[in-house]
């Protein structure tokens, strides 16, 4: 902890579902959740006292004759999203995620103590961010229909409310900076939903920037283009806007002739390897045996193959392959290089700052701190790079 650069740098981020602690010439430290912990031995506990239903002739009564009970393991909990907490409380803010329950937590870093700020059924926070100077909350929130909206609520978890609406997703909200402690203006990303007759969600337009007054409801649109994305909006104590740019691609580009020929052609095999797959799957499942064995030994925990990055599929497994491939010792970066870190000087003039940015956060003498899924970079104000931490799948950093 010498020098101020190195302050600066200190970081959090989640990778896999899970919050590290890193910083320069250290390993990254993961942080456990005493409440995460508490709700997996309440399942375990359930599932023990449960055992009976899936045993015997309970079992055989419920499913089919002389087989064993499949082994279903619970689902992990996962941090979705973290944010530093207000200025000076030395604590960070982040989401867990089960399959039924979500719920917004303080951690204090020099203690290890879990606040709960509240928790309910069937929430689910996308990001989050808390005003450094009162501590208000702003939390995308994921809608049963598939929508996201931006509320806010107090510090204390209290007075929950949507400030947007609309059948959008409405993400990474980030507090504008005021010499007025008692602003409360907002920057995020918003892109519009495309649904089929059915109602289900079929596409996603290109995401824009807007600013929100949470109070006033005033609205302004500050980036917004037909064929780019703008994503993760920051704004500086100067003024400028940092955001994440990448090339806007349809969920459903136009279809290729040469690929329906080619879907056509290989179709019997499809089938052949579907019908193969399944009765793997079946022979895994009650006879704890795989019919195949090529692939080598099993996996152990969830099937993590596909990541959701800002609405696009990483074939993650494919990435991981590449970064223990790789010869330099270096990761390979989630995204490609057309995904880049601008920043626009209160002039309008534009500056790319880096490429391959999954994402970033500001640090308070101009630096930014950004990552690239396998490495934290510290980015000072003269342009120089240093490297903070390596590690795999990185989808969130924050400085603290």
């Amino acid at each position: 902890m010498g020098n101020p650069q190195q302050q600066s740098a200190e970081v959090a981020y989640l990778a896999e579902g899970k919050l590290y602690l890193a910083g320069p010439g250290r390993k990254p430290e993961i942080v456990e959740s005493h409440f995460a912990q508490e709700m997996l031995d309440r399942q375990e506990r359930n599932r023990q006292r449960n055992d009976w239903k899936q045993s015997g002739m309970s079992w055989n009564f419920m499913g089919m004759p002389g087989m064993p009970a499949p082994n279903h393991a619970a689902r992990p909990i996962r941090f979705s999203c973290l944010s530093r907490a207000r200025a000076g409380s030395g604590e960070l803010a982040y989401a867990l995620q089960t399959d039924v329950v979500g719920g917004l937590f303080y951690w204090e870093r020099r203690t290890g103590y879990e606040r709960r700020l509240f928790h309910r059924a069937d929430f689910q926070a996308v990001d989050m961010a808390c005003h450094p100077a009162d501590g208000t909350i702003a939390v995308s929130v994921r809608m049963e229909d598939g929508a996201v909206n931006v509320a806010v609520m107090k510090g204390d978890g209290k007075g929950l409310r949507e400030v947007t609406a609309g059948d959008s997703t409405d993400e990474c909200p980030a507090w504008v900076p005021s010499a007025d402690p008692s602003k409360h203006v907002l920057v995020y990303q918003s892109a519009g939903l495309g649904r089929n007759a059915h109602g289900m969600v079929v596409d996603r337009g290109p995401y824009a920037v807007f600013e929100l007054d949470t109070d006033g409801g005033e609205m302004k649109t500050m980036l917004e283009a037909d064929d780019r994305d703008y994503l993760s909006p920051r704004v500086g104590a100067d003024g400028s806007l940092y955001y994440i740019t990448r090339p806007y691609q349809s969920m459903h580009p136009p279809v290729s002739p040469w690929k329906v020929a080619r879907d056509v052609l290989l179709f019997p095999i499809g089938l052949v390897l579907a019908f193969v797959h399944f009765f793997d799957w079946f022979s895994t499942v009650f006879r704890r045996k795989p019919l195949l064995t090529a692939g080598g030994p099993p996996k152990e925990g969830p099937d993590a193959r596909y990541m959701m990055l800002w609405g696009k599929l990483v074939d993650a497994e494919q990435i991981h392959r590449e970064q223990s491939t790789k010869g330099d010792g270096r990761g390979a970066a989630l995204v490609p290089k057309t995904w880049t870190l601008q920043r626009r000087k209160p002039d309008g003039t534009d500056e790319t700052l880096a490429s391959h940015v999954v994402s970033f956060d500001l640090c308070e003498d101009g630096a930014v701190i950004y990552t690239n899924g396998a490495a934290v970079y510290h980015l000072d104000p003269t342009g120089a790079r240093t490297e903070v931490c390596a590690s795999r799948l990185i989808e969130r950093v924050v400085r603290i």
